[in-house]
């Protein structure tokens, strides 16, 4: 194998995992305030939700999470948890549905995998 048709082999191969960590799946979750529902998703669509997304692990520095900081908690009328969300691995799931006083169901829970918390 000659140098030129090596080089090329080795960077499409970088190329190509770029692309793929690119489109990773990630843990988070998805407020949308116009239904008032929060959705909780593990996929590479974050970027295309409408409304406002979380990490799952976004929490400030007293210790709550991100969207309750924001003040969204206290809207939420409803908790889902998509099917994709039963890949997530969350390590830590202190206050997520803290401040939620309006909350009405939750839909899914089967889906959130707690082994790790």
């Amino acid at each position: 194998m000659n140098k030129s048709l090596l080089y090329r082999l080795f960077a499409l191969g970088t190329v190509m995992m770029c692309v793929l960590d690119a489109s990773a799946a990630e843990a988070y979750l998805n407020y949308t305030p116009s239904n008032t529902t929060m959705t909780f998703y593990y996929d590479d669509q974050k970027s295309s939700r409408p409304g406002t997304t979380y990490y799952i692990n976004q929490y400030s520095v007293s210790g709550f999470p991100a969207w309750f900081e924001d003040g969204n908690s206290g809207y939420v009328t409803r908790v889902v948890f998509d099917s994709s969300f039963a890949e997530a691995r969350p390590t830590k799931t202190t206050k997520w549905f803290y401040g939620m006083r309006n909350l009405q169901s939750i839909i899914g829970m089967n889906y959130l995998d707690s082994y790790s918390v």
